[in-house]
C-alpha cells in the first residue's frame, strides 16, 4: 500500500486555497446571473427562465469602458412565450378594456381588417404587436462591484414598448 507525502499534501492544499482566492475558481459574471433567481419566482433560475423563453438565447459578459460588469442576453420570442403573453394580456382586461388597451398602444397602419370589428383589431394586435413570435430581445443585468449580485439593468425589444418590466419578468417566467 502507497502513502501519502504529507508535505505534498500540505503543500496541494495551500497552493489550491491560494488560487480559489485569487478568484481563479469563481463564477464568471454569466454563471452567476443564470444560476440565480429572482425575487418574483425563486424556484426557477433565471437562466432556465430566460432560455426556455426565447428561441436562439445567447448569453455574454463584458465591462464597459467605465469598469462596469455587464451581463446581457438575447434571444427571440418563443411561440409559448407569445401565447403566454397573450393570454396574460386577456387575464388582465375585460374585452372592452383590452380592446382601449390595443387601441391605444397599437399600430394600425398595415390593418386590413373592418376597423369596426373589435375582435379583429384585438387579434392583429395581439399577433402582430404583443409580443410578436421572433421579435429580438435583449436583457443586462448589471453586476455589482462584489460580483455575486447583480440587478436588472435595460430590457429592450419593440414587442415590450410601454410595458412595466415587472410585467416582462412575469411573462418570461411563465
Amino acid at each position: 500500500m502507497k502513502h501519502c507525502n504529507p508535505f505534498l499534501t500540505i503543500a496541494t492544499i495551500l497552493l489550491l486555497s491560494g488560487i480559489s482566492h485569487a478568484g481563479w475558481f469563481s463564477n464568471s459574471p454569466t454563471e452567476v446571473v443564470k444560476g440565480s433567481t429572482l425575487n418574483l419566482n425563486e424556484t426557477t433560475t433565471i437562466g432556465q427562465a430566460f432560455d426556455g423563453a426565447f428561441d436562439s438565447p445567447a448569453w455574454q459578459d463584458f465591462t464597459t469602458d467605465k469598469g462596469q460588469a455587464v451581463v446581457e442576453f438575447s434571444g427571440r420570442i418563443s411561440e409559448a412565450t407569445h401565447q403566454a403573453a397573450v393570454k396574460m394580456l386577456g387575464e388582465y382586461y375585460s374585452a372592452y378594456d383590452l380592446y382601449r388597451f390595443c387601441m391605444a398602444n397599437g399600430d394600425y397602419s398595415d390593418f386590413k381588417g373592418d376597423e369596426s370589428d373589435m375582435g379583429q383589431l384585438i387579434t392583429h394586435f395581439m399577433n402582430t404587436q404583443w409580443w410578436p413570435v421572433g421579435a429580438a430581445c435583449t436583457v443586462q443585468f448589471l453586476m455589482n462591484v462584489d460580483g455575486e449580485s447583480f440587478q436588472v439593468g435595460a430590457m429592450e425589444s419593440t414587442a415590450w414598448r410601454g410595458i412595466p418590466e415587472t410585467t416582462i419578468l412575469e411573462i418570461i417566467y411563465q
